[in-house]
């Protein structure tokens, strides 16, 4: 009987490391708050929005926090296990007892079903800008953050995401109003990592996202060199970009800027390379840009 017991658990075991087994959690590794606005509200939301960060992140099933207060940068995260590393810049934090009339007329319009433009308005769009008017009526402060983030791949350096918020939120003080707005961000930016992870996750090919450059064009169509070994189909829609130059947080190199340049569709493809025929076009398709999926 023994063993048995002994061969289920080595068995058990074998079944976890060929992913049988849920797979672990990401680590999420964030880097001090860099205050760009230099006043006491923006150190004040710093603080809160560090703590709003580490709670959404501890209710989550996909990531979780690493909360070692030595993280100053990439190689100590990469040191504590994180997975992935979080800048975060703040540059500008503020509360205020006036109320937004420009923004409760717009909300009353909204619940009531009013578009200026004649797009329908949703059902949840409705609820959503009730419940904000519900909360201006209860709440006598605003707090808004003005805050911009970027997630990084550690191990790959792709930005998994990135996003400027502008997010005014209401509390019964000036601290609860912040608090409500930092929370707001780091949930989005939660929703946002979540979101990419999933989409990343569908467009490996062969344990690897796609990514060709631009050889060669001829008239609308252009050259790709990934061919039959990259797992490319045709009919696939591509994404063309094109390197804006670095992205710089805290004095480091975190990413690359990316301009979209246009959509091509996979229209052949060969051995050594495949033709995509351009579906549209922002700017001028060049040679060595970069071609992803959409």
């Amino acid at each position: 009987m023994k063993k048995f017991f002994s061969f289920l658990t080595v068995a058990l075991a074998i079944l976890c490391t060929v992913n049988f087994c849920e797979a672990a959690e990401a680590k999420v590794a964030l880097l001090p708050i860099e205050n760009l606005a230099g006043n006491e509200k923006s150190d004040a939301a710093a603080k809160l929005i560090r703590s709003q960060f580490l709670t959404v992140f501890r209710n989550n099933k996909d990531f979780v926090p690493v909360t070692s207060l030595q993280i100053e940068n990439e190689i100590s995260a990469q040191a504590a296990g994180a997975d992935y590393l979080i800048f975060g810049q703040i540059s500008g934090a503020e509360t205020s007892d006036q109320k937004d009339k420009a923004r409760i007329i717009e909300l009353l319009k909204i619940a009531n079903g009013v578009s200026e433009n004649g797009e329908t308005i949703s059902p949840e769009e409705q609820q959503a800008a009730g419940n904000e008017l519900n909360e201006i009526a209860e709440n006598p402060i605003s707090g808004t953050l003005n805050f911009s983030v970027i997630v990084k791949n550690i191990s790959s350096g792709m930005i998994l995401f990135e996003n400027d918020f502008s997010v005014t939120k209401y509390g019964k003080d000036e601290n609860s109003a912040l608090t409500n707005a930092c929370k707001a961000v780091a949930v989005e930016t939660l929703l946002g990592m979540t979101k990419n992870l999933s989409g990343a996750t569908e467009n490996l090919s062969g344990g690897e996202i796609f990514s060709a450059t631009v050889g060669d064009m001829f008239g609308n169509f252009i050259y790709i060199d990934k061919g039959t070994a990259s797992g490319i189909k045709k009919g696939e829609t591509l994404t063309i970009i094109r390197s804006a130059g670095d992205i710089v947080i805290n004095g480091k190199v975190v990413g690359k800027k990316e301009i979209i340049v246009g959509k091509a569709t996979v229209t052949e493809i060969f051995e050594d390379y495949s033709t995509c025929k351009i579906d549209s076009k922002e700017i001028a398709v060049e040679k060595g840009d970069i071609v992803k999926r959409s």
